[in-house]
């Protein structure tokens, strides 16, 4: 049995993925106002630039001996088309603020492949799952919405250090899990 999962994209914005165009999370690649595509802004409302990022995951079992074992895949993407900048107040402290938007959704996702990679089949495994992405989405949001607030969204200089110090420190806690 094959199970698409659901997207997770920050302040729970749920879509159907289109992994077309979209740039998977890695180390050796931060993102640049390029990538910010959409025409979308909110730049009257205070806000500068928005960061749209999704986690995805598909999962199979796997028969090992007398039990299954989950095999997964879960990948956190940054969505160009929904992501934006106004070009005015483009600043690369700016745009440092929204690739850790995109480190927190990947230190996320790193959190989802432990917890599939923990799980034990069971007859609720559906239930189960969802339950293991519920947690994880709102654990996300929250963290995405206390970086925001913590740091005026990039504002505060002392505070967004200490952000980029701490989801670093994360990163590599959870790097066994990349």
């Amino acid at each position: 049995m094959k199970i698409m999962g659901v997207l997770l994209g920050l302040f729970l914005s749920l879509s159907v993925a289109n992994h077309h165009g979209n740039i998977l999370w890695n180390s050796s690649r931060d993102l640049n106002w390029s990538d910010f595509q959409s025409n979308q802004s909110r730049a009257g409302q205070g806000f500068y630039a928005y960061t749209h990022c999704t986690i995805t995951f598909q999962y199979d079992w796997k028969k090992v001996g007398s039990t299954y074992k989950m095999v997964h895949d879960v990948n956190a993407y940054f969505v160009p088309n929904r992501s934006w900048s106004y070009a005015a107040k483009r600043t690369s402290a700016l745009l440092k603020h929204e690739q850790l938007h995109f480190d927190i959704t990947e230190l996320h996702a790193r959190k989802m492949r432990k917890a599939f990679d923990n799980y034990t089949f069971k007859n609720s495994y559906q239930r189960d799952i969802q339950n293991i992405f519920d947690k994880l989405t709102a654990e996300n949001q929250k963290m995405q919405q206390q970086y925001d607030s913590q740091t005026n969204h990039s504002i505060n200089k002392a505070s967004q250090a200490k952000w980029e110090k701490f989801v670093q420190s994360e990163l590599k806690k959870w790097a066994a899990y990349k």
